[in-house]
């Protein structure tokens, strides 16, 4: 079971959702979502869904603690990549002007 849409790095704001999501050339019912080489599951912050041959992760609330490399795999082949957070106040301290 190979890949057609692999995972893509993501950067996104912390305390906000993100999606991952990956197809395969055909339709299978389960596939390995992994964080840091550990596997995950659904929970509080994480939803795994699985429609045909399209898979998503979605976590809600991202943190620092979040950040890493996730991974998506089948019997046959895998995918990974890299999730940045920043911080919501990153844009805020930009160059201020003195009047």
């Amino acid at each position: 079971m190979l890949f057609r849409k692999k995972l893509e790095p993501q950067t996104v704001e912390e305390r906000s959702s993100v999606t991952m999501e990956v197809e395969l050339t055909r339709p299978w019912p389960e596939v390995k979502w992994t964080r840091n080489a550990v596997a995950l599951a659904s929970g509080e912050k994480v939803e795994i869904h699985a429609e045909g041959a399209r898979h998503r992760l979605v976590l809600h609330g991202v943190g620092f603690a979040d950040r890493g490399f996730y991974g998506c795999e089948t019997p046959d082949d895998k995918t990974q990549a890299k999730l940045t957070v920043e911080s919501e106040q990153l844009g805020e301290l930009g160059p201020r002007v003195e009047h």
